[in-house]
């Protein structure tokens, strides 16, 4: 977590299941964030712990084989944030509470306020946080890796194609990095082919 309380990871809880664990480090306590339906994996706090962001395996969209009578699952993963507090604004409708800024001089203190310094304490509230989990509105399939912005997040993602249609060595192109902004609702290419993607947790 940005106030280095809390670290998060994927572990397996099953022979067919993975979940977020949080080990809190002022408590010496480990605990499972979500009950998984199926995967939960790559966990980053935002930077004013307020969310955490994941991929999941927990929706379903099967499409029928065309050669067998048969359902498969060839796309099912997705982003999902959980908001760590009960009573916490959705990111998603966070854009529009800030519009509601009665006066100028509101915002000016509101600016002031993001150039100030601010000190990030992150609690997380386990109680009920199930009933907090949304996903982002983009389609399944092909994601694997979410790393958390301010104001957004950006994100690995593959195209999923027929395995006849690749090389023995493997996929021919590397997955392409995509931001996603709250603010503007919509997400756009960042960069083609990206082979690796870190980030600097206290620039972001």
């Amino acid at each position: 977590s940005p106030d280095g309380r809390y670290l998060a990871y994927t572990a397996a809880i099953d022979n067919r299941r993975y979940a977020i664990h949080i080990y809190d480090t002022q408590k010496s306590e480990l605990r499972i964030l979500l009950n998984p339906v199926c995967v939960d994996y790559s966990p980053t706090f935002d930077p004013e712990g307020q969310y955490l962001y994941f991929l999941s395996v927990r929706e379903f969209a099967p499409n029928y084989n065309e050669t067998h009578f048969d359902l498969g699952f060839p796309f099912a993963t997705k982003p999902y944030v959980v908001s760590l507090k009960s009573g916490v604004v959705s990111p998603f409708d966070k854009p529009f509470e800030n519009a509601k800024a009665a006066s100028e001089e509101e915002k000016k203190k509101s600016k002031k306020k993001k150039d100030e310094k601010v000190e990030v304490k992150v609690e997380i509230e386990f109680d009920r946080i199930e009933n907090r989990v949304l996903p982002f509105k983009f389609e399944m399939g092909g994601y694997l890796k979410v790393m958390a912005i301010n104001g957004g997040i950006i994100y690995l993602k593959q195209k999923i194609e027929p395995i006849l249609q690749q090389p023995s060595t493997g996929p021919t192109e590397f997955p392409n990095l995509y931001m996603y902004k709250f603010e503007e609702a919509s997400d756009t290419m960042f960069q083609r082919n990206v082979s690796f993607a870190a980030q600097n947790s206290t620039k972001s």
